[in-house]
């Protein structure tokens, strides 16, 4: 199958993309919270420079994609609360009608490294694309983010990177690919644990 043309969308910017109307929006040390709405979409390879967790907000619609891995195709019904994550650079085929109501957290490559290493020396990459899944950690964290996004006040600023710091932890504890498991830091080692 012949790659199309992809749309990246930098959360980054502050004047935003054609294919993503922000309603509220907060940034903070690497971190980029976002609200709003994205453009019907035929279909194209879609994703964003950054690391990205979206939480549908609006009604529910259906979308087709593609595993960016292997191209497999899906029809899935997106409901509110569903997430979507995906790496940074990694753009995969979309498509759906409407203009579905979401909320973003991207992060920066900087501090994606950095809790990366934590884990190991892992990256963005390392991260699985999902798509319409449910996640009460993700959900409990972006309800909590909302409300810091419509506060905007610079505590709300320090609130909103910390809860994105946890929301990054998560992020590499449960969506890391398989086969890609992050080696233990201190502990017992195998064999104290055998003794």
């Amino acid at each position: 199958m012949p790659r199309r043309p992809h749309r990246l969308i930098d959360f980054s910017e502050a004047d935003g993309s054609p294919w993503f109307s922000e309603t509220h929006g907060l940034s903070q040390g690497g971190v980029y919270i976002s609200r709003g709405a994205l453009s019907a979409n035929p279909g194209a390879r879609i994703g964003a420079p950054q690391l990205t967790a979206v939480v549908h907000e609006g009604d529910p619609f259906e979308m087709e994609w593609r595993e960016p891995d292997t191209g497999r195709l899906h029809q899935t019904t997106i409901r509110p609360g569903a997430v979507h994550v995906n790496a940074g650079h990694r753009p995969f085929y979309q498509r759906w009608t409407g203009q579905p109501r979401i909320m973003v957290m991207a992060f920066d490559q900087r501090l994606v490294d950095q809790v990366g290493e934590t884990f190991g020396g892992k990256t963005g990459a390392d991260i699985a694309t999902v798509v319409g899944q449910r996640d009460a950690e993700i959900e409990a964290l972006a309800a909590r983010l909302r409300r810091e996004l419509i506060d905007g006040s610079p505590q709300a600023r320090l609130i909103a990177e910390a809860l994105s710091v946890a929301l990054l932890v998560h992020l590499f504890r449960t969506y890391r690919r398989a086969g890609r498991r992050a080696a233990g830091k201190g502990g017992l080692g195998a064999g104290r644990r055998a003794a």
